[in-house]
């Protein structure tokens, strides 16, 4: 059999946690429920989507996808800029060609996903795309350095 606590006032453990309660009396937390919470909006949350709701969500992964195109095209120029360029170029646009990249992966960053794959993996692949381009810009310089 469990050992019961009591305490100095007479009264065992759970009942002098707990105390008494009668059933028929609201409780604090039951009584703000009832004040806070307007049955119309209950009933609100369990609709489900609408076709404007759906088309919003076209419309934001459609935009999602447009900017994260749109960024990526702009990081291939980069690359092209980097491959082509000869050794003093480089050299003197260095900051400049990192700091774009640095910015197109920021930009990236702040893409919203709203956990729509898609547009997780695309921004995926744009940012390891930007990583790759900053890798071949310090081994482009690193290379012209030593030579």
């Amino acid at each position: 059999m469990a050992h019961k606590s009591t305490f100095s006032s007479g009264q065992d453990g759970a009942e002098y946690i707990l105390g008494t309660l009668d059933d028929e009396t609201p409780t604090d937390s039951e009584d703000d429920l009832s004040r806070h919470i307007d049955p119309k909006e209950s009933i609100g949350l369990m609709q489900c989507p609408t076709i404007a709701d759906e088309e919003n969500s076209e419309k934001f992964e459609k935009n999602a996808l447009n900017r994260i195109t749109a960024i990526k095209a702009e990081v291939e120029k980069i690359r092209e800029e980097i491959i082509t360029s000869e050794k003093e170029v480089i050299e003197r646009d260095f900051k400049r060609l990192e700091e774009c990249l640095i910015r197109k992966t920021i930009s990236l960053d702040n893409i919203e996903s709203r956990g729509i794959d898609i547009i997780k993996e695309n921004r995926r692949e744009t940012i390891v795309f930007v990583q790759d381009c900053l890798k071949l810009l310090d081994c482009k310089i690193k290379s012209n350095n030593i030579a």
